[in-house]
């Protein structure tokens, strides 16, 4: 059986969710992403532009994390932590185990391709500072929808 904390060394080869979204950021969505940075950087992460999509990449605790701005008035805002790579064979399991963790978590969501997993939290914030206010349990979100699959997903026999 393989182990899939094997997939954590993988994790380096994953494009950020949004990777395929406009790279192109209005006047709006640029000044709340710079607004988002300034607030990162008080709280004491290191953020920096994630240039092949425009995101705010920045780490916590070792893992790393994406925010995405899109739309305007109010911002679509996404928050994505860092997943998984899977080989084929091991998507209809992981997309079971997606399943009922998106069933059980209020906002968090579980994306499953043919060769990724990603654990995403998607809003609407009408400011920077209205994301700023939410940002820690959105975290918290990502990181139970991610804990919760990595357990069902060790647990389970392939």
């Amino acid at each position: 059986m393989k182990k899939f904390l094997m997939l954590l060394l993988a994790t380096a080869l994953l494009s950020p969710l949004g990777a395929a979204a406009a790279t192109e950021l209005t006047g709006e969505q640029l000044a709340f992403r710079s607004a988002v940075m300034n607030f990162l950087r008080s709280e004491g992460f290191v953020p920096k532009v994630d240039t092949r999509d425009e995101s705010i990449e920045f780490k916590k605790e070792g893992e790393r994390y994406w925010i995405y701005v899109e739309e305007s008035s109010p911002f679509y805002v996404t928050l994505q932590r860092e997943g998984y790579s899977i080989e084929a064979d091991q998507a209809a399991k992981s997309k079971e185990i997606a399943n009922r963790v998106n069933r059980t978590k209020k906002a968090a969501k579980v994306y499953v391709s043919e060769a990724s997993v990603t654990f995403v939290v998607e809003m609407f914030a009408p400011s920077a500072e209205s994301f700023e206010k939410v940002f820690y349990r959105t975290m918290e979100q990502a990181d139970a929808a991610h804990n919760q699959f990595t357990e069902e997903y060790n647990s389970t026999e392939d």
